[in-house]
């Protein structure tokens, strides 16, 4: 448990240390790495990874999105990761990014996996990001997924009356 944690934690410090550089200093160097870490992580790591990941940062965590969509860790539920993550950040312009992938994400998920709080917190994340978006493709792709997430909720309510 102890290496576990040493590696994880060690991850965090990465991403924390390199936080403010360059997009394409992520691009083409940092997120490979956290790439491959994550990557590395054998079950026992991974599980570690996915309780304690959510008392970092939401830019590390913003951060960690990025490698989860590039990722395929067999030990890590990663749709599940990817949507809380979104839920979590408070930034606009991060938002807007991850919304991007939040439907495929979403829609692969294990539908039990979502409880009415994430799905409420991401759903008031999505009515964000469908306030500024002016592409109307996009507008509609984000609209239909808020209507997904309301028949979630409306499943979620019904099953416990």
């Amino acid at each position: 448990m102890i290496d576990d944690a040493k590696s994880i934690f060690s991850l965090r410090h990465y991403i924390e240390e390199h936080l403010h550089e360059s997009g394409e200093a992520w691009e083409h160097q940092h997120l490979p790495f956290v790439i491959g870490t994550i990557n590395n992580f054998n079950k026992s790591e991974a599980d570690f990874f996915s309780q304690i990941i959510w008392t970092w940062q939401p830019k590390v965590l913003y951060e960690l999105a990025d490698a989860i969509l590039n990722g395929g860790n067999q030990h890590l539920d990663e749709d599940y990761i990817y949507c809380k993550i979104f839920s979590l950040i408070d930034d606009i312009e991060d938002l807007e990014h991850l919304a991007q992938n939040l439907g495929a994400y979403f829609y692969s998920a294990e539908r039990q996996s979502f409880d009415t709080e994430l799905l409420i917190a991401i759903k008031l994340k999505l009515i964000q990001v469908l306030d500024i978006t002016r592409d109307k493709t996009w507008e509609k792709n984000l609209q239909d997924l808020n209507k997904d997430i309301d028949r979630r909720l409306l499943e979620v309510k019904n099953s416990d009356d």
